[in-house]
């Protein structure tokens, strides 16, 4: 959970926004419980919609793997 938590602040600073913004945490725990592996099983998890899943879905999926994801594009 910790790791996500300081994904999302990493990400919210990247797009400039408040962390809650980025997922809420209720969502990141949500992440952490289930574990998702695939696109699929990341559209499940409340508050994860489509506009999150295009934006953070590839990121999410790597970090969840155990990977570091690489810095966004600005």
């Amino acid at each position: 959970l910790e790791t996500l938590r300081a994904w999302r602040r990493r990400r919210a600073g990247l797009d400039e926004v408040p962390a809650f913004v980025v997922f809420g945490d209720r969502t990141l725990r949500a992440l952490a419980a289930g574990a998702p592996e695939n696109r699929d099983a990341l559209a499940a998890v409340s508050g994860i919609g489509p506009a999150k899943l295009e934006r953070y879905g590839a990121e999410l999926l790597e970090l969840l793997a155990g990977g570091r994801p690489e810095a966004p594009p600005h």
